[in-house]
């Protein structure tokens, strides 16, 4: 472990440190600052070991740590968009949800909602190496689901109208003057 204190601070923080590139250097620890005003490595007895005064840029922030540069450069990045899309004559049956629940993976699956609100779209920036794509989604009452690359495709189910009260007394009626014929009446 070493300690790194950054130039606008004397609070030392002690710390894993690799260099990762030429111009990016990682601090791994907990409660590490989003500070960019440049920093200095120290042993546990403060005597300097390095003055990365001039790495005053957030490359990138990890879950176990902080990736800065000295030449401006961050962490190259992607923008994915998952959505949704409905087939069902723009909700003429008024049988939408108002979201849906949609599993991603991002280096691990995670569970995000999409909703009607936002255009049923979400946007995501990520990190060129990070491994994405949508899993799956909600089961919706009266839609099939089907996918498409990173959208979603909920088609209407047509359901047979159920007949009215009257249509049906209708119906039984024609039935009992066609059974009643067939027996023999007049």
């Amino acid at each position: 472990m070493i300690k790194v204190k950054f130039l606008d601070s004397n609070q030392g923080y002690y710390v894993k440190f690799r260099r990762v590139q030429n111009n990016v250097v990682k601090i791994i620890g907990d409660g590490i600052p989003k500070n960019t005003s440049g920093f200095k490595t120290y042993t546990e007895n403060d005597v300097q070991l390095g003055d990365f005064s001039d790495y005053t840029t957030i490359y990138s922030i990890e879950a176990d740590g902080i990736k800065f540069s000295n030449d401006g450069s961050v962490e190259p990045t992607k923008t994915v968009t998952i959505g949704i899309e409905w087939e069902d004559d723009d909700n003429i049956h008024k049988a939408r949800p108002n979201q849906v629940n949609v599993s991603v993976s991002r280096n691990g699956v995670i569970t995000k909602e999409i909703l009607a609100q936002d255009n049923w779209t979400k946007t995501y920036t990520l990190k060129l190496s990070d491994d994405y794509f949508l899993v799956d989604g909600d089961e919706v009452d009266g839609y099939t689901k089907s996918k498409s690359s990173n959208t979603l495709i909920y088609s209407y189910i047509e359901v047979d109208p159920v007949p009215s009260t009257e249509e049906r007394l209708e119906d039984l009626e024609a039935a009992v003057c066609e059974l009643y014929e067939m027996l023999g009446g007049e």
